[in-house]
């Protein structure tokens, strides 16, 4: 055997799949800055929206997006033009704050050590 591949979010790392179960308080206080003025329940809502049309899409031409892309998506919803670096800086601030979330499955470092040391 030469490799041996995993699903990562689910068998290797808990994760809250929910968007809208998670605070993104900094990510809405930088959309702020760019032009949002809704609250943080809404900035939720619009990103939860915006990000799942582009699930749907990915689904359909097996082309996954970036987060600059959600962050796009969700100033058309919000009608915000925002630039490419706005983009990127609010994709990757959600990005920073959804990652906190993410925890490695009890075991799994010695599951992943043990198997790279038997092959």
């Amino acid at each position: 055997m030469r490799a041996l591949l995993f699903d990562f979010f689910g068998t290797l790392v808990e994760y809250q799949p929910d968007r809208t179960r998670l605070g993104s308080p900094r990510t809405h206080e930088l959309a702020g800055t760019m032009g949002f003025d809704g609250s943080h329940e809404e900035f939720v809502r619009i990103w939860n929206s915006a990000s799942t049309g582009l699930e749907h899409t990915a689904r359909q031409t097996m082309r996954e997006f970036s987060m600059t892309d959600a962050a796009h998506a969700f100033g058309a919803s919000a009608e915000i033009p925002l630039s490419n670096d706005q983009a990127d800086e609010l994709g990757q601030s959600f990005v920073a704050e959804w990652a906190r979330h993410i925890v490695p499955i009890d075991g799994v470092f010695d599951l992943i050590h043990d198997l790279a040391v038997e092959y």
